[in-house]
Order: C-alpha cells, then sequence, then structure tokens
C-alpha cells in the first residue's frame, strides 16, 4: 500500500518536472522571438529614418530651389522691364511701368526711377503722374560708372546702362542685339553707355510680402525655419541672423546672362559646340540655354568693350537662403522621430515580455499554490487520521469492555477528551482561514488586559508544554495594561506562536514569553531556541500552505496555515509581525500592537 502511494508520488513528481521544463523552454523561445522582433524592428526603422530623412532632403532641395529661383524671376523681370536707349527713355519709360505694374504682383515693390546721363541732366520719374521732374544733388554719371553694380544691396537699387542708339546695334531684350544685314563681321564693338536708369526698391515690401508670400508657398506646414542673409555683411535680411546648422543653402538675388548675343539673320546658321560652362546664345529672340545653336562655322563673335556690356557685369548670390528643420536639423528630426518610434516598439515588445512573464509567473504561482493546497489536503487528512484513530481505538476498546477498571475508563476518557479537543481546533483553524480569506471573518474589539490575554494564551498551550517538558519562562508588565483587541482571536495567534514553539524547539526545552511597552506600542515575544528558520524562508513562512523544506523532510506535522492566520489577525488590530531567526540557534517572533486603537478606521 505504501509503495504504490510513493510510486504514485514520484510519478507525479516527474509530470510537474516535465511540465516545469516546458514552461521554461517556452519562456526562453518567447524571449528569444521578442529579442529577434526587437532586431529587425530596429534595422527596418533605422532603414525607414533614413530613406525619409534622404526623401526630406530631396523635397527641400526642390522647394529651396523653386523659392530662390521665383524670387530671382521677379527681381530680373524688374530689372529687365525699364531696358531703354537714348532716343526712346522718354516715351519707354512711362509704357514700361504701366506694362510692369499690370503684370506685377507686387505693385509698390518700386519706390522710384531716376535717370542719370553723361551730359550731366538728371529726371526724377513721378510714379503718380507718370511725369519727369528735374533732381538736385543726384550721384553722377562717373561715380555710377566707377562703381557699376546692377544691384546694389545696401540701398536695394538696380542699375541698367542705357546703350547709344546706332543703326546696326538695336537693344532688344536689355542686351545689345547684333543686327547683321550684309556682312559677317568676326569682331563687334557693344554701343557705348550714355547713362544709368536706377530704379529704387522698396526692401520692406521685398522683405515683408515678397519673401513672405513665398515663405508660405513653399514652407507652409511650418516645419521648417526660413532665414535670409546678405553674403557680403552677413546681415538679416529675412527672418533672423545666420542659421548655425542649415539643411540646404541656396543662393538669392542673381542675375546670370553669360556671353549674349542675339542673330537675326537665319543664313549665319550651321551647329557650334556650346559645351562652355554658362554660355547662352540667342536666336531669333528665343534664348536656348545648353543647346547646340545654327551659326555658320567661320563666325566667331566677340565683344572688344566687356567693360561696356552688363552682361559681362553679371549679379551671382548676393542673398542666402538658408532653410532648416524646427527641430535644428532633418538629421535630428528624423533621428528624434526614430528614437519616437524605437521607444514606442520597444515599449510595446517590453509590454509584452512583460505581460508574458507576469502570465508564466501568475502560472507558476497558481501552480504552486495547486501544489499547497495539494499537499494542504494530505498534511491535513494526515493530521485528523490520528486523533480520530485513539478516538476510534478508545470507544471501540470501551464499548467492548477492554477497559472495565475505573482508572482505565478514566484514562480513556481523558484520551478521548484531548483528541477530540486537538481535532477541533484543527477545524476550528481550517475554519477560520476560510473565513479570513473570503472577507467574513468578523472580530469583536473591547478593552481587554494584556496579562488576562496572555495567560488565556497560555492556559490553552499548558498541557502541551506540560506533556513536553518544556520550561516556560515570563515577562509580563507589573501594571494593568490595557489594550483594544479581539480576546479570542489574538489569544488565539499567541497560542500559534507557542505551538510553533513547541514544535520546532528541537532538543531544547526552554519557551519564553514575554510583553513590554515601547513608544506607544505593546509587543508581545514568543522566543525558542530551537531549530531556527532559514534566511530564503523568513520572508515565506507568513503564506498560506507554506512549509519549508527541511520542516517537511523531517515529518514535522503541520498545515501552514498557522502563521498565515497570526499575520492577518494582527493586521487586522493594525499591528504587524516581525521574525528574527538563525538557524540552529532558535526563532522569536514578537507582536507589535498600538495601545490605542480604533477599529472604526480599519
Amino acid at each position: 500500500m505504501c509503495g504504490s502511494i510513493v510510486k504514485r508520488l514520484r510519478i507525479k513528481d516527474n509530470q510537474n518536472v516535465g511540465e516545469s521544463r516546458t514552461q521554461f523552454i517556452l519562456a526562453g523561445a518567447l524571449i528569444a522571438l521578442l529579442g529577434i522582433l526587437g532586431f529587425f524592428q530596429y534595422k527596418w526603422l533605422t532603414e525607414n529614418s533614413e530613406a525619409e530623412r534622404e526623401r526630406m532632403q530631396r523635397r527641400l532641395e526642390v522647394d529651396s530651389r523653386n523659392f530662390a529661383g521665383e524670387f530671382n524671376r521677379l527681381i530680373q523681370q524688374t530689372y529687365f522691364a525699364f531696358q531703354v536707349d537714348e532716343t526712346n527713355w522718354q516715351a519707354k519709360i512711362p509704357e514700361r511701368y504701366l506694362a510692369w505694374r499690370a503684370a506685377a504682383q507686387f505693385h509698390d515693390q518700386i519706390e522710384g526711377i531716376s535717370l542719370v546721363f553723361e551730359n550731366g541732366e538728371s529726371f526724377r520719374f513721378n510714379l503718380e503722374t507718370l511725369q519727369y521732374e528735374g533732381q538736385r544733388d543726384a550721384v553722377s554719371f562717373a561715380e555710377i560708372r566707377r562703381g557699376f553694380s546692377p544691384i546694389n544691396e545696401k540701398d536695394f537699387t538696380m542699375t541698367m546702362p542705357i546703350y547709344q542708339s546706332a543703326t546696326r546695334m538695336l537693344l532688344e531684350r536689355g542686351f545689345p542685339r547684333i543686327d547683321i544685314l550684309r556682312a559677317q563681321p568676326e569682331r563687334i564693338s557693344a554701343p557705348p553707355i550714355v547713362g544709368y536708369a536706377i530704379i529704387k526698391v522698396n526692401p520692406e515690401v521685398v522683405r515683408d510680402k515678397i519673401l513672405r508670400a513665398l515663405e508660405v508657398k513653399y514652407f507652409p506646414d511650418g516645419d521648417f525655419r526660413v532665414s535670409v542673409v546678405s553674403r557680403g555683411e552677413s546681415a538679416s535680411v529675412f527672418h533672423g541672423q545666420r542659421l548655425a546648422k542649415p539643411d540646404i543653402s541656396m543662393p538669392m538675388l542673381e542675375l546670370l546672362n553669360e556671353n549674349v548675343a542675339m542673330f537675326v539673320n537665319r543664313d549665319l546658321a550651321t551647329t557650334i559646340d556650346l559645351s562652355e560652362r554658362g554660355r547662352t546664345m540667342v536666336f531669333e529672340s528665343r534664348i536656348v540655354k545648353g543647346e547646340p545653336v545654327v551659326v555658320k562655322p567661320q563666325v566667331k563673335i566677340e565683344v572688344l568693350n566687356p567693360q561696356a556690356n552688363p552682361v559681362e557685369r553679371e549679379v551671382k548670390g548676393l542673398w542666402e537662403l538658408q532653410v532648416s528643420h524646427k527641430s535644428g536639423s532633418l538629421a535630428d528630426f528624423t533621428e528624434s522621430t526614430r528614437r519616437k518610434n524605437l521607444s514606442i516598439g520597444f515599449g510595446i515588445l517590453g509590454l509584452l515580455g512583460f505581460s508574458a512573464g507576469l502570465i508564466f509567473v501568475s502560472a507558476r504561482r497558481a501552480q504552486v499554490l495547486a501544489q499547497r493546497q495539494i499537499d494542504f489536503v494530505s498534511s491535513v487528512s494526515h493530521e485528523f487520521r490520528t486523533p480520530i484513530a485513539v478516538i476510534h481505538t478508545a470507544g471501540e476498546n470501551l464499548a467492548d469492555g477492554v477497559a472495565s477498571e475505573k482508572g482505565q475508563v478514566a484514562r480513556y476518557g481523558d484520551l478521548i477528551k484531548t483528541e477530540g479537543k486537538r481535532l477541533s481546533s484543527m477545524v476550528e483553524q481550517i475554519l477560520e482561514f476560510a473565513g479570513a480569506r473570503s472577507g467574513q471573518k468578523r472580530y469583536s474589539f473591547r478593552e481587554v488586559r494584556l496579562t488576562d490575554l496572555l495567560n488565556d494564551a497560555i492556559s490553552g498551550c499548558r498541557q502541551l508544554l506540560e506533556n513536553g517538558g518544556f520550561t516556560l519562562k515570563e515577562e509580563f508588565p507589573d501594571d494593568d495594561t490595557m489594550i483594544v483587541a479581539d480576546f479570542e482571536s489574538l489569544s488565539h495567534s499567541v497560542q500559534n506562536l507557542l505551538t510553533n514553539a513547541i514544535k520546532y524547539s528541537g532538543n531544547s526545552r526552554v519557551i519564553e514569553v514575554s510583553a513590554c511597552l515601547e513608544g506607544g506600542r505593546v509587543l508581545i515575544s514568543v522566543e525558542d531556541q530551537g531549530r531556527g528558520i532559514s534566511r530564503r524562508d523568513q520572508s515565506r513562512i507568513f503564506e498560506p500552505f507554506f512549509r519549508a523544506k527541511d520542516v517537511v523532510d523531517a515529518q514535522i506535522h503541520g498545515n501552514g496555515l498557522g502563521l498565515s492566520l497570526v499575520k492577518r489577525t494582527v493586521e487586522a488590530h493594525n499591528g504587524t509581525v516581525i521574525v528574527k531567526s538563525e538557524p540552529g540557534r532558535g526563532s522569536r517572533f514578537t507582536i507589535s500592537l498600538p495601545i490605542v486603537f480604533n477599529p472604526e478606521q480599519f
């Protein structure tokens, strides 16, 4: 019978070991899978972040180029709108101004127009009356010629030469047009300059209207910071100072029309190579840049006096457009987005791992609790079996007349009484645990004398102490200290501690029960000099059904409920239970309770 039971227990243990091993393998596989997912997530997010950065960089380059290009076109349209020669400037300036005003988006872009001639004459064109007015203290023709620049960014003026009229040299689109009717010259001189037209541009309109409109058009979402600065003086033109780390820099305020000549004689056609950078040829009023142009190979055009030709006075990027992301740079933005996505992704994976860990731990705890409950049932059954067997045997002997003498009957009666009381105590303990777990346990708090409570607990264990040959040392306060407590529950808790001290005392037969007052609390201690408790088990001895392995191996009877009930009862009294133990030197359990206690708060 015993052999079959042991065999079944071994089979059960092997099954539990196999199940635990399977659970650990599954947990390890899940962790490995989460690690692989984390690696690929890091790789994919990094690649996506880099691709997004390149896409945004390309888009930013396109928008910035369009921004600068449209601004340059607006400036060039204003600049080339007022190209005249000495024979037609009086009629052409009003005509060109009205045409420009009809086509211009911002009519107040031009503040004024002045004309200065080599003969010393100077005029101011009235934009309201469209009439010419004489002006004094104007800049001389010689000064303008010495410091000629198509655009002066300091006072934002545009200066366009006025050429001398010539039969063979005409002006078209602002450049000398070479009108070759009969000959095919190889050397052509540009016409001399006889005056200058000075167009004054309103810088506030450029800054507050033109640049603002372009910013709204090309960067409408506010994701980028736009700044326009002067290259020459590093001064701010639009939106603050120079950016520390711009994502893109683009030249602005340009007039780039290099090596321009116009041919209106179709007979000059043949193919020439235009691989030279920046070369622009004009054929029949059409500008063809970077493509073959039809000109006879023996014709070579050379401008003899380039200083007189505005084509050679190009303007290359007086300003610089700087754009950077509001996060600092595109790299910072994409890196921040990558880190955020990685944090979210790893957070989700971590949450999954944590949830899986909680499930695993919960399953393990449920398995351990189930095993403890099985052990509890087995232990309780064994505990019940002994007193039931004793009572059954004693009753049977009495019924069969085996014990007929008065003394024997009395001894059997005491034995039945003792075992019945032991059985009743175990049943009460189980019922108390069930009530505490279900929340139906009710406590009757009242003022009780501390010494009465301790004496009641000791008297309940007196017979066990005497039967075991124990010496009990008592150390109580002399005064009548009163505490608020449930008398029976707290007395039963002290009895549980005394019973454990008796059970685990080993060869020692000395137990000490003491009580003292300290800091407004009463301390009740039960100390033995027995086997002690390992440090590893001290944090678990108050768990239901827990019994240390060395205790089970030593076949010390118990059900693992006593200390759990003690802890619950003491906590219901707003107190704590403290254990101090060393293996081989015994244990000391201390119940700490407040002297003043209001149960209605709990």
